[in-house]
């Protein structure tokens, strides 16, 4: 089952990669010293069960010469709030643009579930994640849903968080 996940999600990144203009990246946080700033995707986002399908895409804001941003696959498991990626891409520019400076499927072997402490950006990006999809189903009104509730929660996206 796990293989079969991986392939899937492979699939979704490598296509999704060949779409990048469908990418509909919302800004949900910051990290307190403003070097990074922390992105969901609206438009990809799917929902099996308890699970999350979630690409996160962070803007290396400072002290990075080579890579400016990261884009990667999680899957989101909302029930025992737990992440975990599975695919990692490295880019030479902001919003994954550019150069891909590192590309990686992350091994079997080598998938790790990460829980995040309270209050900073991977328990934002659960929380966010978690709330947002209430469907498997990509729709118009799941997107519209996203942004009434980012609207009314605008002084969130203003908060300061420790990195992971």
């Amino acid at each position: 089952m796990k293989i079969f996940l991986i392939i899937i999600s492979l699939l979704f990144f490598k296509f999704s990669f060949l779409l990048a203009n469908e990418f509909k990246w919302n800004k949900i946080a910051s990290t307190k010293d403003n070097s990074s700033d922390y992105y969901l995707d609206s438009n990809s986002t799917r929902a099996i069960g308890n699970y999350r399908y979630q690409w996160i895409l962070s803007n290396k804001l400072k002290d990075n010469d080579e890579i400016k941003s990261n884009v990667d696959y999680a899957t989101i498991d909302c029930k025992r709030n737990k992440l975990q990626i599975i695919l990692i891409s490295d880019h030479s520019k902001h919003f994954g643009k550019g150069k891909i400076e590192n590309h990686a499927l992350v091994s079997e072997g080598q998938l790790e579930w990460m829980t995040p402490e309270p209050k900073t950006i991977m328990s934002t990006i659960i929380e966010k994640s978690c709330k947002n999809m209430v469907s498997s189903i990509s729709s118009d009104d799941i997107e519209s849903d996203l942004d009434a509730n980012s609207n009314k929660k605008s002084k969130s996206k203003n908060r300061k968080y420790k990195e992971f």
